[in-house]
C-alpha cells in the first residue's frame, strides 16, 4: 500500500504514549508498505536520524509555541475545538493537500484528532483511517471534575463541550477509526451512528527490550513511571503520595517509593519531596531499566482515557503491578492472576503492601505477567491486525 501517516508531534523523544506509538507504526509500515511521513519539525534536525528506517519521504513542517498559542486563543474566541486548534497549523494542511495532489495514496491516516484538523479534506480517492484512540472528550470531562483550578475546570469543561460536538462528527469524514475498547466507543456522543467504521486496534509493548531482570530488583522498591508533565499522572502521583503511600510506609518500614518520568511538573516534584522515601528520577534514559528495579509497579490513575503503557511495561518486565480498575480497561489482564486491581487509597495501599511481604506471590504474578504480555500485546501482533484491515478496506472499497 502506499501510506500518508500525518502527525502533529515528532514522534522522538517517545516520552508520550503517542509518540512512541507512532514511532512503532511508522517502523512496522515502512518494513512492509510505501510510507511517506507528515509530520512537525523536531526541537534538533539531529532528531530526524532518529526516525525508523525505510520511510520513502518525510515533510516537515514547523509549528513554533507562538503560533501555537495564538490558534488557541483565536479558538476561544471563535468556538474552536483546542486540542486541534493549538497543534494543528495551517501549513500542515496545505502540506497534506500539496502531497495529495504530487501522489495517488491507498490510505491516508491520521493519528489523533490534531491531526486531522477542525474541517474535512479531499484524500483524493485514499481511504481515510483516524487514530482517535480514544474518548478526548471523555478524558477532559474527566480533568474537569478532578481539577481544584476554577480556571482550569471551566477550560476543560468547555474542551468538553467541543470534543464532544468534534467526536460526533469525525466518523462521517472517515472510512475507519481506531479505537482501543468498546468503552471509549460508549463515550462518544452520537456512537450509535458509527459503530461499523470503528476497528479496535490497541497499541502493544517490545517484549523484547521490557524483559524480566530479577537480579537488578531492589528489595521494597515501589514505582510509578510516566510522563510527568502529563495531568492524569500529575493526579495519580498526587493522590498515591499523599493518601495511598503513608499507610504503605508505616506498614512496610522498609519500602522506598521512586518515581519516574519525563517532565515532572512542581505539583509532581512536592508531592514526591513531601512522602517519606520518596525519590524522584526526572527523564530517565532507559525506562525499562527503572522498571526493571521494582518489586512493585504501581498505577493509581482516577482520570484519563487510552492504553496505560507503564502496566503493559511493568507486566513485560515481570514485575507485579497494582492498579485502579481504570487502568486496566482495555488491557483486560486478568485481575488477581495477572494485575491487581483497587480503586481506594486503603485497598491499593494493602494490596501493595501484600505483595512487598509475600515473595512467592510476587513471583508468581509476575511469571503470569509476561506470558499474557507475549500472548497478546507485542506490537507485531496488533499491527498485522491493523495493516489487514487497512487492506481490506483499500481492496473492497470499505
Amino acid at each position: 500500500m502506499k501510506i500518508l501517516l500525518c502527525y502533529t508531534r515528532f514522534p522522538w523523544p517517545r516520552i508520550r504514549g503517542d509518540q512512541l506509538t507512532v514511532f512503532k507504526l511508522l517502523e512496522y509500515l515502512a518494513a512492509r508498505h510505501e510510507v511517506d511521513f507528515l509530520c512537525v519539525r523536531p526541537g534538533s534536525d539531529a532528531d530526524l536520524a532518529r526516525l525508523p528506517g525505510g520511510i520513502r519521504r518525510v515533510e516537515l513542517v514547523s509549528n513554533g509555541m507562538a503560533g501555537r498559542l495564538g490558534r488557541m486563543a483565536v479558538g476561544l474566541a471563535t468556538g474552536g475545538c483546542l486540542q486541534v486548534d493549538s497543534f494543528f497549523p495551517g501549513a500542515f494542511a496545505d502540506a497534506r493537500e500539496r502531497m495529495l495532489g504530487e501522489r495517488a495514496y491507498d490510505v491516508v491516516y491520521s493519528h489523533y484528532i490534531r491531526s486531522y484538523g477542525a474541517r474535512d479534506f479531499n484524500a483524493r480517492g485514499a481511504r481515510k483511517v483516524i487514530g482517535l484512540q480514544l474518548s478526548h472528550q471523555a478524558h477532559f470531562a474527566k480533568a474537569a471534575k478532578r481539577a481544584s483550578n476554577p480556571v482550569l475546570r471551566f477550560l476543560y469543561g468547555l474542551e468538553t463541550r467541543r470534543l464532544e460536538a468534534w467526536e460526533g462528527r469525525i466518523a462521517g469524514w472517515n472510512d475507519l477509526v481506531h479505537l482501543i475498547s468498546e468503552r471509549d466507543l460508549k463515550q462518544v456522543k452520537g456512537h450509535e451512528a458509527w459503530k461499523d467504521r470503528v476497528f479496535y486496534n490497541p497499541h502493544g509493548v517490545d517484549e523484547q527490550v521490557f524483559v524480566p531482570s530479577p537480579e537488578k530488583r531492589v528489595p521494597g522498591r515501589v514505582v510509578f513511571t510516566g510522563n510527568l508533565g502529563f495531568q492524569a499522572n500529575e493526579d495519580a502521583v498526587s493522590w498515591f503520595c499523599s493518601e495511598i503511600w503513608p499507610l504503605i510506609a508505616s506498614r512496610s518500614p522498609s519500602a522506598t517509593l521512586l518515581v519516574a518520568g519525563a517532565n515532572p511538573t512542581s505539583k509532581v516534584q512536592e508531592s514526591v519531596r513531601r512522602a517519606e522515601r520518596g525519590s524522584l528520577m526526572p527523564n530517565p534514559k532507559d525506562m525499562w531499566e527503572v522498571i526493571q528495579t521494582a518489586d512493585v509497579a504501581v498505577d493509581p490513575l482516577r482520570i484519563g482515557a487510552g492504553l496505560q503503557n507503564k502496566i503493559l511495561e511493568a507486566l513485560a518486565c515481570g514485575v507485579p503491578m497494582v492498579s485502579t480498575t481504570l487502568g486496566n480497561e482495555g488491557i483486560g489482564a486478568k485481575a488477581g492472576a495477572e494485575i491487581v486491581l483497587a480503586d481506594d487509597a486503603e485497598g491499593f495501599g494493602q494490596e501493595v503492601v501484600r505483595l512487598l511481604s509475600d515473595h512467592e506471590a510476587r513471583s508468581r504474578m509476575g511469571l503470569a505477567a509476561r506470558s499474557f504480555i507475549e500472548r497478546a500485546w507485542s506490537w507485531e501482533h496488533h499491527f498485522d491486525q491493523l495493516s489487514e484491515r487497512w487492506m481490506r478496506l483499500v481492496g473492497s472499497g470499505g
